[in-house]
């Protein structure tokens, strides 16, 4: 917000095997009525539009609040300039400008929500870029009251850029197609589009050989430059598939939207670039992936990743090969069953914001490298679970539950939190460490993961059942710590190892064992110390020893 100044108005501004996704339910943060009462609002304004742009400072100050859109033309400070319009579907980018300016000061008291699709966010000024189209809601003194940065559909975003892109060819209408070869080499470009229809696509060829994306972001969030991209409620199968992809940005298998969903099953897909994920949800798409054969070579590639939305993976194997290249990376709904999870220079997976991770019988590898950034420091691991590191997903508690198979760290700790808040279940889980950290939650900017330098620490709700632990377990000051064991759950190793660190609360039933291995410190103690076998060393509880 900004300190309010009084200035002048100087004019205005497939029915489908989808059974499999049940958690892909269409949904949306803004109400019809909310729709209804900004249209009715929009209409009622529109006689005034002629005599607002001419209309004289001291006629603006004697008019009542009033709501106007304008895409913008001049950014000075704290005072935007707008060409006021109209939005409509039936037009390409959805707005039509009629001439004329508004010039109005966005404030301390200006509200700013910015649009997204299907939800929406705080915003400020740095959201009102030039070609940005707002819903401004202006006073008598020409302060604006109210700003919606509007999301418009139509390949063009909030400022005017590019979102989805082109696309060599759309499947519109609801039909069937069985091997056909669809390749693209264009910036921007999909080699293959399903715009809103419900499509059964049988042993095709997807192969994007080149192009680039113009946008990062919109590679990233809006499938730009991926092989193949569906939206707007699409519903698609795929059977049998290869898809292949060589571009930067270049995402194999992309849904976009709420109401978007994929499944596919038998299939190939290999990225050969950088920020090339191997299947990736946003905006709350989703995909059911059934015995998948999908492999990644570019750094910031992760073989399976959602950033809003669902994916539901059963069978198959992921693997990535570049550098900083998660085998998942989870900022969504994500389960995973019976799969081979491998990052050959990342962690097995890495959860952003309060999106949940489930495995069930997976074999996990982890092997985060040097490579991740030349100033690095601080320890490697293998789950890696902290806050946005971009910003873009929302806080919450992350949840991480890992049930039989397997997870492997060829290269630092097992588990690492970081600026997060999240509940890690494990249950008869083969652990295999490298060194002898099972688990470190801290919030050391200095570290991989951390959001932002003034970023709290971590604190994390971990329950042990019927599962074997070995490792130490480190609790910064910043931090926090609850501990549950259960179940016949055998735990080797200390808690705050030789020093105190941040609250920690240990819970143990009676069928559950803990061996120190060094002296530990913990703030809380639930259960019996018949169950703990000292081994030589002390356990202080608050500062008092009890072992």
């Amino acid at each position: 917000m900004m300190r309010r100044k009084k200035i002048w108005a100087a004019g205005w501004i497939a029915a489908f095997a989808f059974a499999a996704v049940a958690g892909c339910t269409a949904g949306t943060d803004k109400s019809e009525e909310q729709y209804t009462e900004i249209r009715e609002t929009e209409e009622s304004c529109a006689a005034a539009d002629e005599m607002v742009s001419s209309e004289s400072a001291a006629d603006a100050v004697s008019r009542k609040s009033a709501v106007y859109t304008v895409r913008v033309t001049a950014v000075e400070g704290t005072v935007i300039t707008g060409e006021p319009g109209t939005l409509s579907a039936a037009v390409e980018n959805g707005f039509t400008g009629s001439g004329g300016s508004i010039r109005f000061e966005v404030t301390d008291d200006t509200t700013v929500i910015v649009e997204d699709l299907h939800r929406s966010r705080d915003g400020g000024l740095d959201d009102m870029m030039l070609g940005s189209v707002l819903m401004v809601t202006v006073d008598a003194a020409g302060s604006a009251e109210m700003v919606t940065v509007k999301h418009l559909d139509g390949g063009v975003d909030i400022g005017g850029r590019p979102v989805n892109g082109t696309a060599a060819v759309t499947l519109n209408t609801d039909g069937e197609i069985e091997g056909q070869t669809y390749t693209c080499d264009g910036n921007d470009e999909n080699a293959l589009r399903v715009d809103g229809a419900s499509v059964s696509l049988l042993k095709i060829i997807v192969n994007k050989t080149g192009g680039v994306s113009s946008d990062a972001a919109a590679g990233e969030f809006y499938g730009q430059n991926a092989g193949f991209l569906a939206l707007n409620g699409a519903q698609v199968t795929f059977a049998d598939a290869v898809v292949d992809t060589d571009a930067a940005n270049g995402i194999g298998v992309f849904a976009y939207g709420e109401g978007t969903a994929i499944a596919i099953a038998d299939s190939t897909i290999r990225t050969a670039c950088d920020n090339s994920d191997g299947i990736r949800t946003a905006d709350g798409g989703c995909v059911t992936a059934v015995n998948l054969n999908v492999e990644t070579q570019g750094s910031v590639s992760a073989a399976l990743c959602g950033s809003g939305g669902t994916v539901c993976a059963e069978g198959g194997s992921f693997v990535t090969n570049g550098d900083g290249s998660s085998a998942v990376r989870c900022a969504a709904d994500i389960s995973v069953s019976g799969s081979i999870l491998r990052a050959n220079a990342g962690a097995g997976a890495v959860m952003e914001g309060n999106g949940s991770l489930v495995l069930t019988d997976c074999d996990v590898t982890g092997n985060m490298n040097q490579a991740a950034g030349e100033d690095f420091v601080g320890n490697f691991c293998c789950i890696l679970i902290c806050g946005s590191m971009s910003g873009d997903t929302d806080s919450g508690t992350a949840v991480f539950s890992a049930e039989g198979g397997s997870i492997t760290s060829q290269s630092g700790d097992m588990f690492c939190v970081r600026d997060a808040d999240c509940e890690i279940y494990l249950k008869d889980v083969e652990f295999t460490l490298i060194n002898d950290v099972f688990l470190r939650i801290d919030g050391d900017d200095a570290r991989q993961g951390q959001s932002t330098a003034e970023a709290g620490g971590g604190n994390v709700t971990l329950t042990a059942d019927a599962q074997i632990l070995c490792g130490n377990i480190f609790v910064d000051e910043t931090s926090g710590l609850a501990l549950t064991m259960k179940n016949g759950t055998v735990y080797t190793g200390a808690v705050n190892p030789g020093r105190a660190g941040g609250e920690v609360h240990v819970s143990m039933d009676g069928t559950s064992v803990w061996t120190l291995t060094a002296d530990t410190y913990i703030t809380g103690f639930e259960g019996s110390t018949g169950n703990i076998d000292a081994n030589g060393y002390h356990l202080y509880v608050g500062g008092e020893e009890i072992l």
